[in-house]
Order: C-alpha cells, then sequence, then structure tokens
C-alpha cells in the first residue's frame, strides 16, 4: 500500500495574533503548517475592488496542520506535542 497524498488539519485560530503565535511555536517544533484562504481574494491583483470580509477574516485565522497516513509512534508523539503546545500557545496569545 503507498501512502496518502498530505493532507491538512484545517484550525480556525480566534484572531490573526492566535494563528501568528502558534504558526512560529509549531515551526520551533519543526511542523510545516500552511496557510489557508491566502492570500484572500481582495488581495489578488486581477480582481480589483474586490470586498471579501470572510475571506479577509480567514485569511487571517486559518491554518492547516499536517496530517501524515504512515507515522512511528514516536512521529505520531511529537507531532501531538507540536500541535498541543502550538494551539495553547496561540489562544494564551489571543
Amino acid at each position: 500500500a503507498s501512502a496518502s497524498a498530505w493532507q491538512v488539519f484545517p484550525v480556525l485560530m480566534p484572531n490573526r495574533r492566535a494563528a501568528e503565535t502558534a504558526l512560529g511555536v509549531a515551526a520551533e517544533h519543526a511542523m510545516e503548517v500552511r496557510r489557508y484562504y491566502r492570500p484572500s481574494l481582495s488581495q489578488l491583483p486581477d480582481i480589483a475592488n474586490a470586498l471579501c470580509p470572510v475571506a479577509e477574516d480567514l485569511a487571517d485565522r486559518m491554518l492547516c496542520f499536517p496530517v501524515y497516513a504512515y507515522r512511528t509512534p514516536e512521529e505520531e508523539g511529537a507531532m501531538l506535542h507540536a500541535f498541543t503546545t502550538a494551539i495553547e500557545s496561540g489562544l494564551e496569545a489571543a
């Protein structure tokens, strides 16, 4: 059996500061977290005068944590620790 494609677990943080803090803490734990809905539609050069307040709000707050099909118990523990530490730090910073 082959591994599944790289997947993500989206998490909507309460505000930009929380998202940026969680992103930084995850990076400190060597976890690549991606931003979602970024850039928002209103930031694209081909869409002049687009008003997308919901998209901009999501772009500020949405994070996507990695999910892997195959991992060792040690990797799973490290990923869970990085995830919980990042989320908790983000929520504290909110």
